[in-house]
């Protein structure tokens, strides 16, 4: 995977992957989950990423925010 991320002027920290799938048709498109610093807050993202290796294609069809944490944490039933 190659995200990772400037995203509209904001600087995030990558943290980790909380969940992850790959669909193959035509390529390899990635859904994924993960935890990002925004200075003092954690927060959740989910991002889609399609990729073709053969064509050179990475593209990212999806980057956004689910929202803080703690808050996710509390909505997924995590501790």
């Amino acid at each position: 995977m190659f995200l990772v991320v400037d995203f509209e002027n904001m600087l995030l920290e990558f943290k980790k992957v909380l969940s992850a799938k790959e669909h193959v048709v035509g390529g390899f498109s990635y859904y994924i989950t993960l935890e990002t610093a925004d200075g003092e807050k954690n927060k959740v993202y989910e991002a889609q990423e399609f990729v073709k290796d053969w064509e050179n294609v990475k593209e990212v069809q999806k980057f956004k925010l689910v929202g803080d944490l703690y808050r996710f944490m509390i909505y997924a039933g995590g501790s």
